[in-house]
């Protein structure tokens, strides 16, 4: 769900609207215990590893101990953090508070993904990671950890209650540790081209019948269209 802004210095409309767009809900290739290996949001080709399944745990177990033994962070991992909390505070304003919690989010997501590829990294000399299966992304696409039920809706499908935020119910993939086969670990937006769609009123909609062309302003990142 997006918030829209659309108007003039004169007059100022808040809208929010729900964004639709090809998506595609990936489930398991097998049972096992699931390690995500790319940041939320990320552009993934057919070579990227999305996720693992270890069949046994017993790769993962070893991960873990890794990550606590040791400095899993090289020094261009370090130079990595650096330009992203040096990329925010050079564009920090005081007034979007959507900015804080998105820097925080990617700052969690980066080292996540740093430390579970370290860390795999670290005991491939050492430990069996015959149980262990990586598995790509199925096609080029940016890769997201949720469902929301709004996968497969369309334009001509919605609803008055497809607008109900109260209705609106995200399941967090990433919550899951285990998976059985076909069970969904992530989701592939596959195409660029999304649809902004808000609910009007009867008076704004014969304010804008012989408008062709509108600009909109997304809060969240401050972008204007």
């Amino acid at each position: 769900v997006y918030e829209v802004n659309q108007g003039t210095i004169a007059t100022n409309h808040t809208y929010r609207g729900l964004i639709l767009r090809s998506e595609e809900i990936v489930g398991s290739a097998g049972e096992g215990e699931v390690t995500y290996f790319l940041k939320d949001a990320s552009k993934a080709g057919t070579k990227t590893p999305v996720y693992s399944l270890d069949s046994t745990g017993s790769v993962l177990e070893k991960m873990d101990d890794e990550k606590k033994d040791g400095d899993l962070f090289t020094k261009d991992n370090y130079l990595e953090l650096e330009n992203t909390v040096q990329s925010y505070s050079g564009s920090y304003d005081s007034q979007n508070f959507y900015s804080v919690y998105a820097f925080k989010d990617e700052m969690e997501a980066n080292m996540m993904e740093i430390r579970n590829v370290n860390a795999l990294n670290a005991i491939k000399e050492k430990t069996d990671t015959s149980s262990l299966q990586m598995q790509n992304a199925i096609q080029p696409g940016v890769v997201v950890y949720y469902t929301d039920g709004y996968e497969n809706v369309k334009t001509d499908t919605l609803t008055e209650a497809s607008f109900d935020e109260n209705q609106y119910k995200k399941v967090n993939l990433k919550d899951q540790t285990t998976v059985g086969k076909n069970v969904p670990v992530y989701k592939l937006i596959t195409s660029d081209q999304w649809t902004v769609v808000v609910v009007l009123s009867d008076e704004m909609t014969q304010e804008l019948a012989e408008t062709k062309r509108i600009r909109v302003r997304f809060p969240k990142d401050n972008q204007t269209e």
